[in-house]
């Protein structure tokens, strides 16, 4: 293949026919935009990948954003039933402390079970594994409620539940 300095010294020293010097100056004008356009195009290349950086530091922040509020409203809402299971308990087995050790002694059992069961949704929770259905939620605020001495009565029909719907009204619950 000839370079730009070739065909411009070949058309300096021959005697080209026009035709010859017609596809030189056209070669010439091809390469030169050529180069002009791989320029022009390496130019605007480093302001797409400065804008995809940016774009890819801005959805990486959104997503951590987004991951602290699912962790927050989680713990928030494992925590606050959990806890508030356990301050019940708490309360119900000092009560019986003096008047019914056996019973006492049951809410004590019951106060570890829901502690260690908070730890274990604790840690579901930070691997992202803990799922909210109504079902389940509604029978813990029914355990919740009954712990707090109320009679609760539960007939719930969840079959026809999508799981988005299950999940919405889990997280109402």
């Amino acid at each position: 293949a000839m370079t730009a300095y070739d065909t411009a010294t070949w058309l300096s020293t021959a005697s080209p026919s026009a035709y010859a010097v017609g596809w030189g100056v056209v070669y010439l004008l091809t390469i030169s935009a050529l180069v002009v356009a791989g320029v022009a195009a390496s130019a605007r290349l480093v302001s797409i990948v400065a804008d995809l950086d940016g774009a890819r530091d801005a959805l990486a922040a959104q997503a951590v954003r987004s991951e602290r509020r699912r962790l927050s409203r989680d713990l928030h809402d494992v925590l606050g039933q959990s806890l508030t299971a356990i301050s019940l308990k708490g309360d119900l087995a000092r009560r019986l402390i003096g008047a019914d050790r056996p019973a006492a002694a049951r809410e004590i059992g019951e106060l570890e079970a829901v502690a260690t069961s908070l730890a274990a949704d604790i840690e579901a929770v930070a691997r992202d594994e803990r799922e909210v259905a109504f079902a389940s939620e509604a029978d813990a605020a029914d355990d919740l409620l009954r712990l707090a001495g109320i009679d609760v009565v539960l007939d719930l029909d969840v079959d026809g539940l999508s799981p988005d719907a299950s999940a919405a009204l889990g997280w109402a619950v």
